[in-house]
């Protein structure tokens, strides 16, 4: 992780501003930020990585109107980082794995997630485009406080099949801690379930799929 330091000096419209705190990232600088009384996410990409700038820059201009997604304040070239409007809410992989919350308003946001994911897909299937968001992960998620999920990070969305999203945030949901409890497989079969339902058909091999995003999902975090 680099400190944001030398980007807010050296570009002056962000000079008088502060980083209120840092979040978990594996590959890139991301903060909340405070300037001019207000709050921004500030995604500063690291060197090497100016594909992935481009690409969640293009995506989150395009789907701004049909997608919940925090609004694109600025894209800049020069020093490759993103400034996002803040959403304040909490992270569905932690409300998903917090015991102390009933299933039942956990299957309520898995069953927005799903809705998300169609709402994703299907906005690009229109424009006969098969873009699929490339890293489904229930930390990609927000839920705000009037209950409405926001999808997050597109860095790495391209083109396949919707039903690698669907299997791989399966997987989010089954192997987080803790892990592949009862609820956690009841939440899994809601998600497809709801998002069948959207669809009004079956994702064929669907099984097969979760089994294997888990098996890649463990050996991932193995490494």
């Amino acid at each position: 992780m680099t400190s944001l330091s030398p980007l807010l000096s050296e570009v002056k419209h962000l000079q008088n501003s502060s980083v209120v705190k840092i979040f978990k990232s594996k590959k890139h600088t991301v903060a909340l930020i405070k300037k001019e009384e207000k709050f921004f996410v500030l995604k500063w990409y690291e060197p090497g990585f100016q594909n992935s700038f481009f690409q969640e820059s293009k995506i989150l201009h395009e789907i701004k109107r049909q997608v919940l997604i925090p609004k694109l304040i600025e894209s800049n070239r020069e020093h490759q980082f993103l400034l996002l409007e803040y959403i304040p809410g909490k992270n569905v992989c932690d409300q998903i794995n917090n015991q102390n919350i009933e299933t039942k308003e956990k299957t309520r946001i898995i069953q927005q997630v799903a809705h998300w994911f169609y709402q994703f897909h299907s906005y690009y299937q229109q424009k006969s485009i098969s873009l699929i968001h490339g890293d489904a992960h229930l930390r990609n998620f927000i839920i705000t406080t009037n209950q409405t999920v926001y999808g997050l990070d597109f860095e790495e969305s391209k083109p396949g099949k919707v039903s690698e999203d669907v299997a791989n945030l399966c997987a989010s949901i089954l192997t987080t801690n803790p892990s592949f409890t009862k609820e956690k497989k009841q939440l899994q079969h809601q998600f497809i379930e709801t998002y069948e339902q959207i669809i009004h058909q079956q994702i064929k091999n669907i099984d097969s799929l979760v089994k294997k995003a888990v098996k890649k999902t463990i050996q991932r975090r193995k490494k």
